[in-house]
């Protein structure tokens, strides 16, 4: 009867991981949408995400001539505008941007007109 509880638990390893994984790629966008913020001043883009467990997480780019801006035509649009390397698992560069907003085109209009204005 040992036996048998052993495999049992061992099983519902294998089933929380792979209830995990299912859960993560549902929810990532909900989550993505909850936890940030994002906000723009004439020469800088601010991105602000708040983790329930970690705190909150504020970074900040330069928006200028060398910003290269990216949006994926989509509602809710993503605008990219710079890479940077990952935290975590090795050296791969991740995308740095405004992920599933609203009124993307009109932000997407307005980072290009500061991208103009301030050359350097």
């Amino acid at each position: 009867m040992a036996e048998k509880g052993g495999l049992f638990t061992l099983g519902l390893i294998f089933i929380g991981v792979g209830l995990s994984v299912i859960l993560h790629a549902l929810f990532t966008g909900m989550l993505i949408r909850c936890w940030s913020r994002y906000a723009l001043t004439n020469q800088r883009a601010f991105v602000l995400v708040t983790y329930p467990v970690f705190g909150a997480d504020i970074s900040h780019w330069p928006t200028n001539a060398h910003t290269d801006l990216r949006h994926n035509n989509q509602d809710p649009m993503t605008i990219t505008f710079n890479r940077a390397p990952r935290r975590f698992f090795g050296p791969k560069l991740r995308t740095i941007g405004f992920e599933q907003i609203e009124n993307g085109l009109a932000v997407f209009r307005l980072m290009m007109q500061m991208r103009e204005d301030n050359p350097t």
